[in-house]
């Protein structure tokens, strides 16, 4: 077993050392908490790998050049959904709801940013669609790629779709299959 130290220092600071591991276990909850005025966080070595500040922001980071993943897995039935959300305001607020943006990189000039993938079959399963929606699924969804790989493009009713190329615009389909252009239902 490893030894371990419990001290509470003058400024009213209890911490913890030991060599091993620490594990807390209950059997109702384990709760940290700071001051409404004080930061919290979770730290390997002198990174923040989960922190809080005085505001409520929440941080989740992980050491330079590791990963960072959010998953929800399940050895037995189906594995937990797992969503990420832009800031969301109450009912009764006047405010803006938070964006959600999706960054890769922010390399220097010299150097190339990451790619982002968005996948719906990562494993040996049936793929998943993937739905990119604006507003409720009644006629907000703006691009869907079906579970079998079909591409749909919408736009909201009584707006354009544009197609913008530095170098051209190919449009092509099977040689066996039809290719129509309408307008207003009609080919």
């Amino acid at each position: 077993s490893q030894a371990f130290d419990v001290q509470q220092n003058s400024a009213s600071r209890i911490k913890v050392d030991t060599a091993g591991a620490l594990t807390l276990t209950s059997g109702a909850g384990v709760s940290i908490a700071s001051a409404a005025s004080s930061t919290l966080a979770l730290k390997q070595g002198s990174t923040d790998i989960l922190s809080w500040d005085a505001n409520g922001a929440t941080t989740l980071s992980s050491p330079t050049g590791q990963a960072l993943s959010v998953t929800s897995t399940s050895s037995a039935g189906d594995g937990g959904d797992v969503t990420v959300s832009g800031g969301t305001t109450t009912a009764t607020s006047s405010r803006s709801g938070g964006d959600l943006s999706l960054h890769s990189g922010g390399a220097p000039g010299t150097s190339a940013n990451g790619a982002i993938i968005v996948d719906s079959a990562t494993g040996t399963g049936t793929a998943g669609a993937i739905t990119v929606r604006q507003g409720s699924a009644a006629g907000g969804d703006r691009l869907v790629v079906s579970t079998g790989g079909a591409l749909t493009a919408s736009s909201a009713s009584g707006q354009d779709i544009t197609l913008t190329s530095g170098n051209g615009i190919t449009m092509a389909t099977a040689a066996s299959q039809a290719f129509d252009v309408q307008q207003n239902s009609a080919s």
